[in-house]
């Protein structure tokens, strides 16, 4: 189991490098979709500013996380003689370094939870309501880490693994509430959007030559929050796995949590960001020319079609020869 546990941290090392490398850049593409719009830069009162904080506190914990592994594993291999004395070393549960490493896992999986139930909120027109037993269950995760980490720092003399028999019961339970808040937020978002979706289908305009088969904005947005979701509740689910197995991969899984959370967040803003845009372009480019549509019940239900007008417009160019003028004329014609 040593020299399995060694393995193990030297594998979430390099894991953990290749996905936060990956986090670095969504995190390139987040920032101009939360500061800028229209080519130029938000205004301090324009920002989103929940998403921007919650972005930075990401994004610290991920970086702390990374670079406490590699220093970890550096002053463990360097410091050490034998296996064994590494072994310790990374079991010292109270060691400063492993402590920090374990709070980093707790708090970017608590702000991910924080976060999806803010989005509900938003999404349900800010019902208290409707996010009790979510925000209930988050403020659970919150006792149960700083259970956590007292026993964490009262074990500092104890070698031994993150699910240890005096922390397992209290980290099983975090680990199965955050995947209860993942189903629970996530499926409370997409039945929101679906209802919008089918409610207003009859009222929104399909164009000259509508293409059912093509995804409107609100599918769309279904879409990339259940994918995000099981990006996140799978990762977590595996994380879950390997801490009731009393494996050493929980060392793995655990680490990649933390860049996989970061990711699936800015996905999120990344997709949305780059559907508005394609949004705008269609929008500005499409005729302003539509049926009206008064809608009732089926027997009265019926269609009235609006008179079209063609504008035509004559544009004349005059130029003298020496190419120093230019006279434009236009004239519409209703």
């Amino acid at each position: 189991m040593g020299f399995a546990l060694i393995d193990a941290e030297t594998y979430g090392l390099f894991l953990e490098s290749v996905f936060y490398g990956i986090y670095l850049v969504t995190c390139g593409f987040c920032i101009p979709a939360l500061f800028v719009h229209e080519d130029r830069l938000k205004r301090l009162r324009d920002l989103n500013w929940p998403m921007v904080l919650v972005g930075f506190f990401m994004f610290s914990i991920a970086t702390v996380d990374v670079v406490l592994q590699f220093y970890r594993n550096l002053h463990t291999f360097r410091i050490s003689n034998t296996q064994l004395e590494a072994l310790e070393d990374f079991t010292a549960i109270g060691n400063p370094i492993n402590f920090v490493k374990s709070a980093t896992v707790n708090f970017q999986t608590t702000i991910a939870d924080g976060m999806l139930v803010y989005r509900c909120w938003v999404i349900y027109s800010r019902s208290w309501l409707t996010i009790s037993l979510p925000l209930l269950l988050v403020l659970a995760n919150v006792a149960i880490v700083g259970v956590l980490l007292y026993l964490e720092f009262t074990l500092r003399t104890t070698h031994a693994l993150v699910n240890v028999k005096q922390l397992k019961p209290f980290g099983a339970a975090f680990w199965a509430i955050t995947i209860v808040i993942n189903v629970l937020t996530t499926t409370l978002i997409v039945v929101r959007i679906w209802r919008i979706h089918r409610n207003t289908k009859d009222f929104r305009y399909q164009g000259t030559h509508p293409t059912p088969r093509r995804l409107n904005t609100l599918q769309h947005v279904i879409r990339i929050i259940v994918e995000s979701g099981l990006l996140y509740t799978g990762t977590s689910l595996v994380a879950f796995i390997t801490y009731l197995t009393n494996g050493v991969a929980v060392a793995v899984t655990t680490d990649l949590l933390v860049q996989i959370i970061g990711i699936s967040f800015n996905l999120i803003i990344i997709r949305a960001a780059q559907r508005v845009d394609q949004e705008s372009s269609v929008t500005s480019q499409s005729r302003s020319e539509f049926p009206l549509r008064f809608m009732g019940t089926p027997a009265n239900t019926f269609e009235r079609p609006v008179q079209h007008i063609d504008i035509s417009v004559v544009t004349e160019q005059e130029s003298d020869k020496q190419g120093e003028s230019v006279n434009d004329k236009n004239e519409s014609v209703l």
